[in-house]
């Protein structure tokens, strides 16, 4: 079997997993992806977005980003550090984007974040699992690393713009794999 007809989970693909704007980018994504990041979209999957989907009365999400390249994560201005890189974010489109984020709320997620254009029109959600090592912090809402910096798990942002507000969760951190097979810090 070819990596791209890869079954993650019984709604989504390897081929999704890939998915990219960029022209040729699905090709390279693919040569980019080890054993290490093919687990990763796979816990993604099961463990987000198929109970997403059940939470959403099994209405389909369309994946806008998942695994990224370090190429095309500079190309879509990504932050360096990027959970795509690894397999374990995923920037989706629902149709009802606000009731999506909402629902993420009540999964086991890293971060979940909306994005909204100039008149609150929400134009896409992010979701990402907690790294192994990441310790929640009830006091302030979020996630700390082993290197002493936070995660915030809630956020509402616009494209252009640096988050205006988060909106706090608890939540609870799984282990996750780096694209190197390592444990993700």
């Amino acid at each position: 079997m070819k990596l791209i007809d890869m079954k993650l989970s019984p709604h989504f693909t390897m081929k999704e997993a890939c998915t990219s704007k960029s022209k040729g980018a699905q090709a390279d994504i693919l040569l980019y992806v080890t054993a290490a990041i093919a687990i990763n979209a796979t816990r993604l999957s099961n463990e987000v977005l198929e109970p997403l989907r059940m939470v959403l009365d099994d209405t389909p999400v369309t994946i806008n980003s998942w695994i990224r390249t370090p190429k095309i994560n500079v190309a879509v201005s990504g932050s360096k550090g990027s959970q795509h890189l690894d397999g374990l974010a995923v920037d989706f489109y629902h149709p009802d984007m606000r009731t999506a984020y909402d629902a993420l709320a009540h999964l086991e997620v890293g971060q979940r974040i909306i994005y909204l254009d100039e008149k609150e029109k929400p134009l896409w959600v992010h979701a990402s699992m907690p790294g192994l090592d990441w310790e929640w912090w009830e006091g302030k809402k979020s996630w700390k690393k082993p290197d002493g910096s936070f995660v915030l798990q809630s956020l509402v942002c616009y494209p252009s713009e640096t988050p205006k507000r988060y909106i706090p969760f608890t939540g609870r951190a799984t282990p996750v794999l780096s694209a190197q097979g390592g444990l993700v810090q």
